[in-house]
């Protein structure tokens, strides 16, 4: 199982399938296909929004170790957040399938 389908059975379990949202692509324009963060729940006008990043090996070098907290998610998780933050202020409706029809 996958980090983000891992969190999107923990959301679904947590929060109500209806609410929880972890299938977040979306086409704002024809042939540009954008995602949101890796999962998101929301109930009314208030959404939580989640960008998971995992290391994908080991590794025995203290300097990469370092490294890899503020570059991939200060950096690169926070820029998606802000995407996310971004594409759901400029677009009225994006359409998404929630956890209830995907179970």
């Amino acid at each position: 199982m996958t980090l983000e389908e891992f969190t999107s059975h923990l959301n679904a379990t947590t929060f109500w399938k209806e609410f929880t949202f972890s299938e977040t692509r979306f086409f704002p324009r024809p042939k540009q296909q954008v995602e949101l963060a890796n999962g998101m729940v929301k109930i009314g006008s208030l959404a939580m929004v989640f960008q998971l990043k995992e290391r994908a090996e080991e590794t025995s070098d203290p300097e990469a170790e370092r490294q890899w907290f503020p570059r991939k998610v200060l950096r690169k998780a926070t820029d998606q957040i802000k995407d996310t933050v971004r594409y759901l202020a400029e677009h009225e409706e994006i359409r998404l399938t929630n956890a209830q029809a995907t179970r």
